[in-house]
């Protein structure tokens, strides 16, 4: 960007143009007067110097000469109220680069100054290009010398040469009177020529007052012997159409006078060309920025890297930076790195593309995921150059992830719900047990009882009158005695299940009522039973004969899983604020993972005479004490069954 100093008098003048310019991202001073602007470019360098011809003490082109005194390659930029061709020629004269007419557009402003800016920049790199055009232009202008000489020799070879020719000609004076013209020039403007030569373009509305302006520029550049071009002019022809032109003049010497050897050309077709491709290419930049896709080539030989705009913006970098393929690459996490450099050594050593997704990190910081597609572009079997497009689709992957992380919340719902369903399944199942079980206790029950009754009657009764029974007799009593038991034992099970009576609680020690539980039960002597009692657990309210049938079904099961005998432990401990827990652990055979789930179910069993209703009654006990019981275990290594309770329940009234 160009360092640009505004000098005018009228402040509200010199501050809008600053504006603009500044907006064009160029450096801006302002100055007041001839005094004020030396000062400053003593101080400072300067590109561009915009000048009102007309300023207090010193006039505008008396600092011209001032200013290339100080700064000689510095383009200046005269403005004025009223255009002189005068004035204009004593600019030129002494340096100007251009000529404005007040009031000044911001379109003709900014695009002046960014000419003038690009002229000082390129100033040595166009020398050669100048030199060609003098060349060009010597040579043109012996061409026109001798087309002239043949005019004098012949009027009609001349002028069938400058008549026929495709494009506009015309000759002019210096002071912008037309000479002459051609048909092209003719077809151009609208005019006959009668109705121009001999007149200025200064009275021919050919021009508008900016465009006077800068043709009397491109006058004075003539007078004084330079050539010019190319120029935009806006002509104005004679229905009022306004017509795009480009326009090259030349100086030439014609029976010892200096004219003005103009070529014109109508642009409006590479106007309109142009006009498209640049809607085009604005289209493309807001589709890249959009979709977030930008551009990326490298070169195979060198390995330039060239981005497109939008490649930069997703990178956070700024334009005028211009990273190598390794610096590029380091943009990318390390894991990822690796992947990229491999694909990129195959892209160009075999011609492979490829198609990758690839964490970034910015130059600010911010985490990205990116795609890259490369095509390799390949002449006669070798890599000349890699194409490929880039974009960000840190979005899309953000979706991908909250599509994921919802697809297994809906799994892990749809296994809840399913389990739910499978548990509300199996307590209707065990519910509808539960009413068989009550009305076949309720209906049979009494009457088993009363049968069971008579046999045992009998039994008593031929122990009682036989004084010497056969062995065979009295081992079959024996055997119907305990089969009358047991069979009294399964009626009061069931019974019991089917109608649970709520427990009648008292403050109990849960330690005595494990001991009472023991006391009940014979322990085998290949059984070691150990305790592991917390006696500093505070008393609950309980129902104790509950209880202990619930810790002597358990102990029984466990001493039952120990045919060859081992060792019970029995363990009670405090759990969270409330809570405590007594846990029965035995090193029998223990429990199939498939069973653990089916024990607590009615009429389950694992055991050879059992109708499975023990542990059914012993959870249904402890629930109605507002606790739980759990089970683990695993085959041969024993099982554990522990029962929690509540501590801090209320005693009821």
């Amino acid at each position: 960007m160009a360092r640009v100093l505004i000098v005018d008098d009228e402040q509200r003048i010199r501050t809008s143009l600053g504006e603009f310019i500044k907006q064009e991202g160029h450096t801006v001073s302002l100055a007041a007067d001839a005094s004020e602007a030396l000062s400053l470019l003593r101080e400072e360098l300067f590109d561009v110097v915009v000048t009102d011809i007309i300023l207090p003490r010193k006039s505008g082109v008396a600092l011209l000469g001032n200013i290339h005194d100080t700064q000689p390659d510095v383009q200046i930029i005269m403005i004025t109220d009223e255009p002189e061709i005068e004035t204009a020629m004593e600019a030129v004269r002494k340096g100007a680069f251009d000529y404005l007419t007040k009031p000044i557009s911001r379109d003709d402003i900014t695009r002046t100054v960014s000419a003038a800016a690009e002229k000082k920049a390129l100033l040595d790199k166009n020398r050669h290009l100048e030199e060609e055009n003098q060349e060009h232009c010597k040579h043109l202008e012996e061409l026109v010398a001798e087309q002239m000489r043949q005019l004098r020799d012949s009027e009609g070879r001349l002028g069938l040469f400058f008549e026929k020719a495709p494009d506009a000609y015309y000759l002019s004076s210096l002071k912008g009177t037309f000479i002459d013209g051609n048909e092209a020039a003719e077809k151009l403007c609208g005019y006959a020529r009668e109705e121009l030569i001999g007149k200025s373009f200064l009275n021919v509305k050919l021009l508008s007052p900016r465009q006077i302006a800068k043709a009397s520029m491109l006058l004075a550049r003539n007078a004084l012997g330079k050539e010019t071009g190319p120029n935009e002019l806006i002509l104005t022809r004679k229905d009022g159409k306004q017509v795009p032109i480009e326009i090259r003049t030349n100086p030439v010497k014609i029976q010892g006078k200096t004219l003005v050897l103009a070529l014109a050309r109508d642009i409006t077709e590479r106007k309109r060309v142009e006009e498209s491709l640049a809607r085009s290419q604005e289209l493309v930049k807001q589709a890249g920025q959009m979709a977030k896709v930008g551009g990326w080539e490298v070169d195979a030989k060198t390995l330039e890297v060239t981005w497109t705009e939008e490649t930069y913006r997703i990178h956070e970098l700024p334009l005028d930076q211009h990273p190598p393929l390794d610096k590029a690459v380091d943009f990318f996490d390390p894991e990822d790195r690796t992947k990229l450099r491999h694909a990129i050594q195959r892209a160009l050593n075999h011609g492979e593309p490829y198609d990758l997704e690839l964490r970034l990190t910015t130059a600010k910081g911010k985490r990205l995921w990116t795609h890259s597609i490369c095509t390799p572009k390949v002449v006669d079997g070798k890599t000349v150059k890699l194409v490929g497009i880039f974009q960000d689709i840190t979005e899309r992957k953000q979706a991908e992830e909250q599509l994921k992380e919802y697809l297994e919340r809906l799994e892990e719902m749809v296994e809840e719900r399913t389990k739910e369903l499978r548990e509300a399944q199996e307590q209707l199942v065990r519910r509808e047990k539960l009413a068989v079980l009550g009305q076949l206790a309720g209906g049979v029950g009494h009457d088993l009882r009363n049968a069971l009754g008579a046999i045992k009657n009998a039994a008593y009764f031929l122990n009682m009158v036989l004084e010497k029974p056969d062995p065979e007799v009295k081992e079959t009593l024996e055997i119907l005695g305990k089969e009358v038991g047991t069979s009294e034992a399964i009626i009061s099970s069931l019974l019991d299940f089917a109608q649970a009576k709520p427990p009648t609680k008292r403050k109990i020690s849960v330690s005595e009522v494990l001991q009472e539980a023991l006391s009940r039960i014979t322990v085998p002597e290949n059984v070691e039973v150990v305790q592991e009692l917390d006696e500093t657990l505070p008393e609950i309210l309980a129902d104790p004969d509950q209880l202990a049938q619930v810790f002597g079904n358990v102990i029984l099961n466990g001493i039952q899983a120990m045919t060859e005998g081992g060792q019970l432990t029995i363990k009670s401990e405090a759990l969270a604020p409330g809570r405590m827990s007594v846990s029965i652990t035995d090193t029998g055979v223990g429990i199939p993972e498939e069973q653990l789930e089916k024990l607590f179910e009615p009429l389950y069993t694992t055991k050879a005479k059992g109708i499975g209703l023990g542990l059914a009654i012993v959870k249904t006990l402890v629930e109605g004490h507002g606790g739980t019981i759990e089970v683990e275990g695993e085959p041969g290594k024993g099982s554990t069954f522990t029962v929690k309770l509540p501590t801090s329940m209320e005693e009821e009234s």
